[in-house]
């Protein structure tokens, strides 16, 4: 009986999290189809129980975040991709040329930060009360996006590459491949919000434990 409660428990667990991220997502993206939205919810949950569990993240479940976002953005599929490209490959380079002593040690991150986009995602569901031109810069359509969203990119990738190192402690390669897509799902800015809000959630979660 025990046993039957906590997989119920367990199931539960993991069906609300999906939920919650694709009701966010679906408002925050607003897709042609809500199966797109779904969709990423299933791979991004999938993804932080990986790197919840020490597991390295798998290269299909990266592969899939990519090609699913390129749906959920075909009306801004060009930007889409460039942010991606972009944001993967200077996260990679940036973390390639850092000391090698960091890659020794595997620190979950993309949970919190996941927590941090759900935040986010929540403030703006909720239409709390923000700048006009953080609106602009963080939630419009990508496809309503400025082309001086490619230089929000750089300076956002450019600060989480050198604040926020420890989020590609482990596997910096394949961490960096799901920052970039992150980065073009979800637009840089709101992405490099998660980021430091995650941070702060684990260094919360550290501090309470010790």
């Amino acid at each position: 009986m025990k046993f039957g409660l906590e997989v119920f428990y367990v199931i539960w667990k993991h069906l609300a999290g999906i939920f919650v991220l694709d009701v966010l997502l679906i408002y925050f993206m607003k897709p042609e189809s809500p199966l797109y939205t779904l969709l990423l919810s299933i791979l991004l949950w999938r993804i932080s129980c990986e790197d919840l569990s020490g597991i390295k993240t798998d290269i299909r479940l990266l592969f899939l975040l990519f090609l699913v976002g390129a749906f959920s953005h075909e009306k801004a599929i060009l930007t889409y991709l460039v942010l991606c490209v972009v944001g993967s490959t200077l996260f990679c380079a940036f973390q390639y040329f850092r000391s090698p002593e960091q890659n020794k040690f595997v620190k979950s991150y993309i949970p919190y930060d996941l927590a941090g986009l759900s935040i986010i995602l929540l403030y703006y569901l909720l239409v709390l009360p923000m700048p006009d031109v953080l609106y602009r810069t963080a939630f419009l359509p990508l496809a309503d996006q400025p082309t001086w969203i490619f230089g929000v990119e750089a300076i956002s990738v450019g600060i989480g590459a050198l604040l926020l190192g420890s989020h590609f402690q482990g596997d910096y390669m394949r961490k960096g491949i799901f920052y970039g897509v992150l980065f073009g799902l979800c637009n840089p800015l709101v992405s490099l919000s998660s980021m430091l809000i995650g941070h702060c959630l684990r260094y919360g979660k550290d501090r309470f434990e010790h």
